[in-house]
């Protein structure tokens, strides 16, 4: 029995030819030429989630595939009564040479389109993006919110329609993949079964980034001013008092040029320090990595460490909701902590063809890495080995990035192919971090069909408020 699943992650990193377009250009099929992502000069910009990538990814062949962008109603109030005339498409990988897309704007997922252009030609090169001008321009009502992007009817095999930036990204209106149609399958008998699937949207920004879809906006009410943070990379361990940095991606989704950023990072919501950034130049629908340098964490702990962007070459920020990111950082003293032991969760199946891979992965790192430190866990999904325990890591991590995966630590961030050559270095670039609590079995005793297990756990420094959860997985001895 064929199996359906939405892949990403390392399929999705088998990124097509370099785009034939520079950051920063579109191609309009309409005339044939590079357009500009912005001409301020004639009320008109650029408006979406993703950044310049367009990264094509695997799609369940014979379905129908839909790839959206929503705009809340905070952002429709801040385009009210402007018009996108235009909507730019980042292009995946096509078998046809020349095919069809349904152009369109909703505001019911599951309804009917308020606006759709039908059969249009997704001509252009992959990689690249291309914009689709509308036959009316658009009007944007003041709190509406809008769902816009493309439908592809049937993908044939070797597809890859499925386009992000695989720039992660928390927002749920940066990334909304759906799909529909019939599941055709063959059982063992020779019978051929036909299973008609409903439409279903899922969201998997987290992982994949936002959906290359942006809108061209032509109007005189515009956002002057509004950065959105992506891709925000904090350190997952430092010493206490240890100068580190932040990076993180800004994608300008306003008018106005930003040249100088005023902001703040706070360690548990009380602001530790300022930082300004100048000599920036970031233009409407561009992008620009940014270095906030100097954070330290006075104390030992797990603690939230924030960064938020205050003005814009002085001004406020129009939609604050975007403009900041945080995670979780561990401090300690140095010398402080124990021997990190690495939880490795394997997501498999025995029908999965691609799978020996992760089973090469895994018993090599179990046998070079012998001293404990590799925990290798192997989850299964619907054979003979699949249990409703692994639902969890199933629904959660390994059905959104596809088969064979695996997670260390179920860190988001750490969700990877089990491949020895990229498992190795993420396990031991793991192991490296300290860890807060020392957890040893002191005896184990089976009665019946239950195990009593006595646990010891010591810690590096006191914990206040904690939520601790223990965890006890039962391994085959091989």
């Amino acid at each position: 029995m064929s199996k359906i699943y939405i892949t990403a992650g390392l399929l999705a990193m088998m990124a097509a030819s370099a785009a034939a377009t520079v950051p920063g250009e579109i191609y309009n099929p309409a005339n044939g030429r590079i357009s500009p992502t912005v001409a301020s000069e004639t009320g008109s910009m650029v408006w979406g989630y993703a950044t310049d990538n367009v990264v094509p990814d695997i799609y369940p062949e014979g379905f129908n595939g839909y790839i959206l962008v929503g705009m809340p109603g905070n952002v429709s109030n801040m385009f009210a009564g402007d018009k996108i005339t235009s909507l730019i498409l980042g292009r995946g990988v096509f078998q046809e040479e020349e095919p069809l897309i349904d152009v369109y704007i909703t505001k019911d997922l599951y309804g009917e389109p308020v606006y759709v252009m039908k059969d249009q030609v997704f001509i252009g090169e992959t990689g690249e993006w291309v914009e689709f001008p509308l036959e009316t321009p658009f009007e944007i009502e003041a709190g509406e919110t809008y769902y816009m992007g493309f439908k592809y009817a049937n993908i044939h095999e070797g597809n890859r329609a499925i386009v992000t930036d695989m720039v992660p990204t928390s927002d749920p209106n940066a990334e909304i993949i759906g799909f529909d149609g019939t599941f055709t399958w063959e059982d063992e008998d020779g019978t051929i079964h036909e299973e008609p699937i409903d439409l279903y949207y899922m969201q998997i920004g987290d992982q994949v980034g936002s959906a290359c879809v942006r809108a061209r906006i032509e109007g005189d009410k515009f956002p002057q001013y509004n950065l959105q943070v992506v891709d925000p990379v904090f350190p997952a361990f430092k010493h206490t008092d240890e100068e580190f940095e932040v990076t993180m991606t800004v994608v300008n989704k306003a008018a106005q040029t930003v040249n100088k950023i005023n902001g703040r990072w706070l360690v548990d919501g009380e602001e530790s320090g300022t930082f300004e950034l100048d000599n920036l130049d970031i233009a409407n629908g561009t992008q620009k990595e940014l270095h906030i340098a100097g954070l330290s964490i006075p104390t030992e702990g797990e603690h939230v460490v924030a960064v938020e962007l205050l003005k814009l070459d002085g001004n406020d920020d129009e939609d604050p909701s975007n403009n900041s990111a945080s995670d979780y950082v561990l401090a300690m003293n140095p010398g402080s902590g124990y021997q990190r032991n690495v939880l490795v969760e394997e997501g498999t199946g025995t029908w999965c063809g691609n799978c020996p891979r992760g089973i090469v992965g895994m018993e090599y790192m179990n046998e070079t890495y012998n001293d404990g430190t590799f925990v290798g866990i192997a989850e299964h999904d619907d054979d003979e080995m699949y249990t409703e325990a692994f639902d969890y890591m199933l629904y959660n991590y390994f059905y959104s990035m596809g088969f064979p995966s695996c997670v260390l630590d179920r860190v988001p961030a750490l969700l990877i192919d089990p491949a020895k050559e990229v498992l190795e270095p993420a396990f031991l670039e793991r192991r490296e971090i300290p860890s807060y609590a020392d957890i040893t079995i002191k005896s184990a005793e089976v009665e019946g069909n239950m195990l009593h297990v006595d646990v010891a756990a010591n810690f590096a420094f006191d914990l206040n408020d904690a939520n601790l959860r223990w965890a006890v997985a039962i391994k085959e001895n091989n």
